[in-house]
């Protein structure tokens, strides 16, 4: 089985003459307190959760290591923008293949009907431990949470609508 970590910032804009970002916090710069040690994320970020089956991880300037920004836990990476990104794990460990990580961001307002919308966010695999990447990292839009799927052999990163 591979490793692979990702970090992950989030855009999600609508074309038009001027373009939003419309998820809170995308660059994960508002945060309650600064992260420190492994797998915190839950309560540290503003507008962003994570849930089962583990927690994703949080890094940001402001940390020293192993949680800081560019350096870290696993590796070298620049924030996209900002100071802060959080890591994801798309792929288990060779003991726990089930073992991934989703987080969940909210938008600012709601999404209108018969409207194009652009969704992006910034990839990168880890410098440690990373064996590989896989195809997909999809997103998925709804206004209600998702239930973790273990048969999924991708991260599915959802931004709840409120």
């Amino acid at each position: 089985m591979k490793n692979i970590i990702l970090s992950v910032v989030f855009l999600l804009g609508w074309y038009s003459s001027k373009a939003q970002n419309l998820v809170k916090n995308p660059s994960f710069e508002n945060y309650v307190q600064c992260p420190v040690g492994a797998g915190v994320f839950n309560g540290y970020i503003q507008n962003w959760y994570g849930f089962n089956p583990s927690s994703p991880s949080f890094f940001h300037s402001c940390a020293p290591l192993p949680n800081s920004v560019p350096q870290n836990s696993y590796g070298f990476q620049n924030a996209n923008s900002g100071n802060g990104y959080a890591t994801i794990l798309v792929y288990g460990w060779s003991w726990d293949p089930d073992k991934r990580n989703y987080i969940e961001g909210i938008f600012s307002s709601l999404l209108k009907e018969d409207t194009v919308y652009c969704v992006s966010y910034y990839v990168s695999v880890c410098d440690i431990g990373a064996l590989g990447a896989i195809k997909n990292i999809d997103a998925h839009i709804s206004d209600t949470l998702i239930d973790w799927n273990n048969g999924a052999g991708f991260i599915l990163i959802n931004i709840v609508v409120r």
